[in-house]
């Protein structure tokens, strides 16, 4: 009752609502909102407001960047790219990560040392050893505008 449910042809396995007031969309090619070819699950060509706030999203990106070595003491100057070009400078939120597939217990700081509409470059620094490290170090990042 008060459901909709879309499903595309994979897997005929009786997709359906699970409640009553549910809309659900199932598509493997993606879902795409003002535009015709989603790049990802969920592609929205155009603006976004997350929740009753003011805040407007107009280009919002994420995603994780890895340093090609490690360090003898600070990484600076590490650039990456923004996957699209943003029409403004955008606000950036960075984290390090360790880049080895086995946990290591090493701390890193980032920082944000200059953006573009198209850059991020960032300083980083092993703060629990002053000696640098070895691992490749991942930065996660979310940026807006």
């Amino acid at each position: 009752r008060g459901s909709f449910v879309w499903a595309d042809t994979q897997n005929n396995d009786g997709f359906a609502s699970t409640a009553n007031n549910q809309f659900l969309i199932r598509t493997a090619g993606g879902m795409g909102i003002n535009t015709n070819n989603p790049g990802a699950t969920l592609d929205v060509n155009g603006s976004i407001r997350v929740g009753t706030g003011t805040t407007v999203f107009n280009n919002l990106q994420g995603g994780m960047a890895q340093m090609a070595s490690g360090s003898s003491t600070v990484k600076t100057n590490f650039t990456f790219t923004f996957p699209k070009t943003f029409s403004t400078v955008p606000k950036v939120i960075v984290s390090p990560a360790s880049g080895n597939s086995v946990p290591v217990d090493d701390t890193f700081a980032v920082s944000v040392r200059a953006l573009t509409t198209t850059t991020c470059t960032v300083n980083i620094v092993r703060v629990d050893n002053p000696s640098g490290w070895s691992q490749q170090v991942k930065i996660n990042w979310l940026a807006w505008e």
